[in-house]
């Protein structure tokens, strides 16, 4: 296989790897969702009517609850980590974007590599031709020296 082909595969592969972070980060994306909702039940407003701050036994329970949200999973709180990271829109959206640099930047390394490759054969051939130019003029020299000879002796 190509050095190319087998640097646009892997860049793909990357892609693909990238492509499947998405659900992750719509499963943190939702925790993050939950835990502002539950941050928003602290103020209670009606449409129409002044807000309302929540009472002092709402409010506990909401600490209550913020506090089992934020300890799950071994005080790492709601949503997906991998490695002691995140997984976040944001974070993939990232990785695609450099994912897809990447691809630019090899795909055009690679594209001027195989130009420079091509540039190369084409001047060997060209002196490979003016090598076999240069032998047959010769050889025709020869010959016609060769005649001028045997018609002057």
């Amino acid at each position: 296989m190509s050095p190319y082909a087998t640097a646009v595969l892997g860049v793909a592969l990357s892609g693909l790897a990238v492509y499947a972070l998405f659900a992750p980060a719509r499963v943190t994306s939702a925790c993050q969702r939950v835990a502002d909702a539950v941050n928003d039940l602290r103020v209670v407003a009606k449409e129409g009517e002044p807000a309302q701050l929540a009472t002092p036994e709402q409010l506990q329970r909401i600490e209550g609850l913020k506090r089992y949200i934020n300890e799950l999973n071994r005080d790492q709180g709601l949503g997906v980590l991998f490695l002691r990271k995140r997984i976040t829109y944001t974070l993939v959206m990232g990785l695609l974007i450099q994912t897809v640099s990447a691809m630019i930047v090899v795909n055009t390394t690679l594209m001027s590599i195989w130009h420079a490759e091509n540039d190369v054969l084409h001047a060997e051939n060209d002196v490979l031709h003016a090598e076999n130019d240069e032998v047959a003029a010769i050889g025709n020299e020869e010959v016609v020296i060769g005649e001028a000879l045997g018609k002057a002796g």
